[in-house]
């Protein structure tokens, strides 16, 4: 298990240089995002940063407050967007109200512009630069120079024991934030840092840790498990065939969290037809702006054990309204994505399996390595699994009877 270091809370005040200010980090007690708040200081042409825990768990929250309107501007250094350029703007007290008011909508939107699960690896990334700065007392932003994000790459190296893959991935912050305030990436534009990760990629090999795929074989142990006259294990049962039938991870139809009706499924997504079962998805990671609508097949496989059709058509026989939330457990609370993984888990755990091996894109790298053992082409993966790209070829496992397969077909025309 990787134990994860708290946030911090950053609290910056006035320093003796004017054109600076003094950065104290203390424990906070949110480990997922600060808040920042920019208040005018004695310095006028800087502000004075504090950052507080955040109600806001998705992302960064930058906040401009002035308490008096004498001030002509801001320099708000985290975001480019609000930086004071040459012509500042100037506030008064007739249109000061409108402005921040829409820096305000601005800085939503933005934050639209990062999906959940791309600000919550952020998060994570941001958490582990912070402790390197920290650590070694440097600036975060701008990087003074390359050697900078070199020591960077080596304190990920040597003290954190990461991965290849996950030292390239960690080290995008770097760039994420330099592209915010409109500076140089130092990362994709300096050849010594590439020799450094080709280094670290020779060093370590660039293999990664993939999870088990969920098998039909083991959905059926699965399923031997389950009373089925349980409510929840019902709703348990149709969210794991619905992860393998639709090439889904479980957080792309399951809620995260609250309950939000613009996202996730409600019973009204669900149309039954003579063939089986038709559901309408929200969002899902590949088709994230609603172009086009995503409705998937779950077809009726008569009298099998794992047709999804009879499963989802079980959860809608248990009592509950069109717009209830289609994974309603007894209680009345809805099947989160978290709560599912942990009880599959615990089941993997119960039939003496590794569960560890196991999480929630092990049912969608499942699905791929079936439809390739069973024949489908790779467009029609595709299109099951929504990949734009060739990427899924990275889930599929071939197993040793179809390499023997292969290699007894190569050689059987051999001339003797």
């Amino acid at each position: 298990m990787i134990k994860q270091e708290p946030m911090i809370d950053i609290k910056c005040e006035p320093s003796d240089n004017y054109d600076t200010v003094n950065i104290t980090c203390e424990p906070s007690n949110n480990y997922d995002t600060v808040d920042i708040k920019y208040e005018p200081s004695d310095n006028y042409d800087i502000i004075d940063n504090k950052c507080e825990p955040s109600d806001f768990y998705e992302t960064v929250n930058i906040k401009c407050e002035k308490e008096d309107l004498q001030y002509q501007s801001y320099d708000c250094s985290m975001d480019s967007s609000y930086k004071k350029q040459e012509n500042s703007l100037d506030f008064n007290v007739e249109n000061g109200t409108h402005l921040l008011s829409d820096l305000d909508s601005c800085r939503t939107i933005k934050r639209q512009g990062w999906a959940d699960s791309t600000s919550g690896t952020y998060r994570t990334h941001l958490k582990t630069y912070v402790k390197f700065w920290e650590d070694y007392k440097l600036k975060p932003v701008p990087c003074d120079q390359q050697q900078t994000v070199e020591l960077y790459i080596a304190y990920l190296f040597d003290k954190k024991h990461f991965a290849y893959s996950s030292i390239r991935c960690y080290i995008n912050i770097i760039s994420v934030l330099h592209k915010m305030h409109d500076l140089k990436d130092l990362v994709a534009d300096f050849w010594n840092i590439k020799h450094l990760l080709t280094g670290v990629k020779r060093e370590l090999g660039a293999s990664q840790s993939c999870k088990a795929p969920v098998t039909p074989e083991l959905l059926l142990n699965v399923r031997k498990s389950l009373d089925k006259s349980n409510h929840n294990n019902v709703v348990f049962w149709a969210s794991c065939l619905t992860g393998f039938f639709v090439f889904l991870r479980p957080n792309n139809f399951l809620v995260k969290g609250t309950f939000n009706p613009e996202i996730n499924l409600r019973r009204i997504d669900v149309l039954s037809c003579s063939w089986g079962i038709l559901l309408r998805l929200k969002v899902i990671k590949t088709l994230q702006f609603c172009s086009k609508p995503i409705e998937v097949v779950l077809p009726y496989l008569h009298d099998h054990p794992l047709c999804p059709a009879t499963a989802m058509s079980n959860v809608l026989a248990l009592a509950g309204d069109p717009l209830d939330p289609l994974f309603r457990l007894l209680d009345r609370s809805c099947l989160t994505c978290i709560v599912f993984l942990n009880n599959f888990r615990f089941i993997l755990q119960h039939m003496k399996m590794d569960q560890l091996r196991y999480r929630g894109h092990s049912f969608r790298r499942g699905a791929a390595t079936w439809g390739s053992k069973v024949g489908l082409s790779d467009s029609a993966i595709k299109l099951l699994g929504y990949w734009s790209s060739d990427c899924f070829s990275r889930y599929v496992d071939t197993d040793i009877e179809e390499r023997l397969k292969a290699i007894s077909t190569f050689s059987s025309l051999l001339p003797r």
